[in-house]
């Protein structure tokens, strides 16, 4: 009796060590996707952040050429 009782113990635990191996897996292979889409997003907000600030220096840098040009035609009026 004890003989196939220890049997049955045995192939039990053999699939539930098998259950706990497939979760640990599946448990690693979300964790190691998850660790991907975050690297991901960060390079992703770099470049976006790139874009913005160099959009910001151009324009800023334009505006200040066009201010620049349009200073001698406004002193010239007042002087007029």
């Amino acid at each position: 009796w004890n003989e196939r009782n220890l049997g049955k113990v045995r192939s039990i635990e053999k699939i539930l060590s098998k259950r706990d191996m497939v979760r640990e897996s599946s448990e690693s292979l979300i964790l190691e996707r998850m660790k991907k889409i975050g690297t991901h997003n960060t390079k992703h907000a770099w470049m976006v952040a790139g874009v913005t600030i160099s959009g910001y220096l151009f324009g800023a840098a334009f505006v200040a050429l066009l201010t620049e040009s349009q200073l001698p035609k406004r002193e010239e009026e007042k002087e007029a």
